[in-house]
């Protein structure tokens, strides 16, 4: 299996689209979280997180960002305390959402990774897609957005945004806040 026969590569400057144009494996971005990603990428560090996206025939409709971790220009780490808090969390959801995780690569970390995975990244997808074949991973970069998944998915933002994004985003936000607090006082402290 060659890992990179798996991914795909997106121009920011021409990630925008007025409809869904395509019949194959999509993720659909809201437009109101692509500043978050170009800001993200201009830091001197990289972040991890992952997407709460809603399935939807071949369509993955992103509702919910969050970024789970930071690091150095060249790796990103994760606490357990973290994964365990997320973990908990995602057991929770419904049955069509479905977790997208996501990394970046910034200015610090090199213009040779802007256009490609790590071979650490790699080594990392390898693992998760040998756990569960239907995951897929998102690579923002600050001039390029990259998909990995044996669905070699797209990436599409529609111009006109989603007018209940905000609506959406506060649901999954209040969701998530809940499910901690609530662990948070039946834990023993």
């Amino acid at each position: 299996m060659n890992i990179r026969d798996f991914t795909r590569i997106f121009d920011r400057d021409v990630i925008f689209s007025n409809e869904i144009t395509s019949h194959e494996i999509s993720i659909i971005f809201p437009k109101e979280l692509y500043d978050f990603t170009k800001i993200i990428c201009e830091q001197s560090y990289e972040s991890r997180g992952i997407m709460i996206a809603i399935k939807n025939q071949n369509f993955y409709h992103v509702q919910y960002i969050k970024n789970i971790g930071i690091g150095t220009a060249t790796s990103t780490h994760v606490s357990q305390e973290k994964l365990d808090e997320v973990n908990n969390f995602l057991q929770k959801l419904d049955s069509n959402a479905v977790v997208i995780d996501w990394h970046t690569h910034t200015r610090e970390t090199g213009e040779t990774w802007f256009e490609t995975f790590s071979g650490g990244d790699y080594k990392s997808l390898v693992n998760i897609v040998n756990k569960k074949p239907s995951r897929v991973h998102v690579l923002f970069t600050p001039t390029h957005i990259l998909t990995w998944g044996i669905s070699k998915p797209r990436f599409q933002i529609l111009k006109q945004g989603n007018p209940r994004f905000y609506e959406l985003f506060t649901y999954w936000q209040d969701l998530y806040n809940q499910d901690l607090v609530s662990r948070l006082e039946t834990s023993n402290f």
